[in-house]
């Protein structure tokens, strides 16, 4: 009982909201399988210790953590659907960024900047 009521208020939400939501899955789960890749990529390719990875993912968990904060109060200022709308752009950039970064074998510092913004997005 207490399950059906939970699922109830969920979906009383905006139809937009799920399409977002929807999208907002599909590039985690596309970003869940960049993840091991780029480790691999870091090791092998452009010759560093996985440590230093590790670090960078771990840097990148810590800081979205600390900034799910500042997220909420712009989504009270400025309602939850802009606010994923953004992310959901501003995330999807970050991604190409991401695919040019390794095409073109940019610094290690931009490829580890793109990896910790797309945590926090």
């Amino acid at each position: 009982m207490a399950f059906a009521a939970s699922i109830q208020k969920y979906r009383s939400l905006d139809r937009g909201i799920w399409l977002i939501a929807l999208a907002r899955m599909t590039t985690a789960m596309g970003f869940s399988l960049v993840l091991p890749f780029m480790a691999i990529y870091f090791v092998k390719e452009r010759h560093t210790t996985l440590a230093t990875y590790g670090m960078i993912v771990c840097f990148a968990g810590i800081l979205s953590a600390l900034t799910q904060r500042i997220a909420g109060g712009i989504s009270d200022r400025l309602g939850r659907k802009p606010q994923m709308i953004a992310a959901l752009i501003l995330r999807t950039v970050n991604m190409t960024a991401i695919g040019v970064a390794v095409i073109y074998r940019a610094p290690l510092w931009v490829l580890a900047l793109c990896l910790i913004t797309n945590r926090v997005l």
